[in-house]
């Protein structure tokens, strides 16, 4: 025997799980939209650190004469396509007689259009091995 009220119901059970899945694919790409954002900040965060790096090894590639010579100053480096503004600075004398504090900033422009920044700092020496 067939009851009446069971006549739209499959109807209903097809329109709920096209809602559940359309729900669960809607999550899925929120959450690789957030995924991938993380990963491009990692990214560039990454790349500035390696700029910084290479920074710092051009300068100990130099005589310590030549490095304090010129204190501060500025270039652009680019990678994949975003662009880095390095600011690097020299403070000769500091902490102590024959060492100076190296200072590197690189920046770039995060998504969202956040500023971003990483610093690094070390001290060279006049010392000759």
């Amino acid at each position: 025997m067939k009851i009446r009220n069971e006549r739209g119901m499959t109807l209903i059970e097809a329109l709920v799980a096209v809602t559940m899945l359309a729900s669960v694919i809607c999550a899925v790409g929120m959450l690789t939209t957030a995924a991938y954002a993380v990963s491009d900040g990692s990214r560039c965060r990454e790349h500035a650190m390696l700029i910084a790096d290479q920074e710092i090894e051009w300068l100990r590639a130099m005589s310590y004469d030549d490095m304090v010579r010129t204190p501060t100053w500025a270039v652009m480096r680019s990678r994949d396509g975003v662009y880095y503004p390095v600011v690097g600075s020299v403070q000769k004398d500091s902490p102590s007689a024959n060492m100076s504090q190296i200072s590197i900033t690189v920046s770039w422009t995060g998504r969202g259009g956040a500023r971003r920044a990483y610093t690094a700092q070390t001290i060279l020496t006049s010392i000759q091995r």
